[in-house]
């Protein structure tokens, strides 16, 4: 029997508010390694999509709003692989999931039916050990595309969609050595979605341009820490230009600063007494700054000053392998939802942050 396990504990306290309660815990199986938030049953309200690293199955939590989940159901996924990604791929409103399979390399698609369940999984072929995957409409067409970072590859595939669930056959495009993350923006301000790849083997960022067609100009690269795990996207000097955000678990972040043009600054690091896999950007302490949050043996949040400068690290919370943001309690701020692998649960923290006034400089 699958039971929530409620761990009431006074609020932590960051920057001069209480940030997050800590974590009430919902047990998730065994070895829950991502998460993916939508509303999944079109109540209006945010679900949980957790996948297990070690089962071939989706743990389906349905959010209560006001920050509490139902014992979840369970998903049939094919095979094992990480990670899990929500999107609508056919266009007709509901929450579908895209979902790597570690077994035969492809991408296993699930059509949400609307009502937390979904249809059974299709597959289609990409590179080797397909693990980041990126959501967007790359061919301008209003309908829903994927990127999919092959560790094993050095490539990332292209899966462009038809607008009815189903996809294109992938096209491939070289990065460097384990891209291991992907994300989108439009990093040269065309009205285009183009692409960043976090290569662990290469210490490097790849970006990859897109032309609105659905193809990627050659990737270009950049340095960063040593062995970079994933990344993320933000605007952390509030120049309306994306930068990338990259941990690694060399311990430090890698800040680049977005030129507006493709291109990015040189990196700066900053340290966070962790060896952190994962990254979520989000305004956590509600001061109109973006903030950066990895993981670790437990997590570190940095807090964004505004001018693509951060503080140092604030650790709170448990060690976990995946996180997720979204309004979990319906009140506006950005909760937390952390997929504790070793402890399989995932813990979800309330944010009790007021909005402050930040500063212009």
């Amino acid at each position: 029997m699958i039971i929530a396990i409620a761990l009431i504990m006074p609020p932590r306290i960051y920057a001069a508010c209480a940030a997050f309660t800590d974590g009430v815990g919902f047990a998730a199986g065994a070895r829950p390694a991502s998460i993916a938030t939508a509303d999944f049953n079109s109540d209006g309200k945010i679900d949980l999509a957790v996948r297990s690293r070690t089962l071939t199955t989706i743990s389906i939590f349905l959010g209560a709003g006001n920050g509490t989940f139902s014992a979840p159901s369970t998903i049939s996924t094919l095979n094992v692989g990480n990670p899990v990604a929500a999107g609508d791929f056919n266009a007709d409103g509901k929450a579908d999931l895209a979902v790597a399979d570690w077994t035969a390399q492809s991408i296993v698609i699930l059509m949400g039916q609307g009502n937390a369940t979904f249809s059974a999984p299709t597959s289609y072929t990409v590179g080797l050990t397909p693990n980041g995957i990126a959501v967007g409409d790359f061919d301008r067409d209003g309908t829903t595309d994927l990127a999919i970072a092959n560790v094993n590859s050095a490539n990332v595939s292209i899966l462009i969609g038809k607008g009815d669930g189903t996809f294109e056959t992938a096209v491939h495009y070289a990065t460097l050595m384990n891209p291991q993350d992907i994300v989108t923006s439009d990093f040269d301000r065309n009205g285009t979605l183009d692409l960043a790849v976090a290569n662990r083997g290469a210490n490097a960022l790849s970006v990859l341009l897109g032309n609105g067609a659905g193809a990627f100009a050659p990737s270009v690269s950049y340095p960063v820490a040593s062995a970079p795990y994933s990344l993320a996207v933000g605007d952390f000097n509030r120049d309306g230009i994306p930068d990338l955000a990259a941990p690694s678990m060399s311990g430090a972040v890698s800040i680049l600063p977005g030129q507006g043009n493709g291109t990015f600054g040189t990196r700066t690091l900053y340290n966070t007494g962790n060896f952190p896999s994962v990254i979520a950007v989000a305004d956590m302490n509600r001061d109109g700054r973006q903030d950066v949050l990895v993981n670790g043996s437990d997590l570190s949040l940095l807090a964004g000053n505004g001018d693509g400068t951060f503080n140092s690290p604030v650790h709170f919370g448990p060690s976990a392998i995946w996180f997720a943001f979204a309004d979990f309690d319906g009140n506006g701020h950005a909760d937390l939802a952390a997929a504790e692998e070793f402890a399989d649960r995932v813990s979800i923290m309330r944010s009790l942050c007021p909005r402050r006034r930040a500063s212009s400089h």
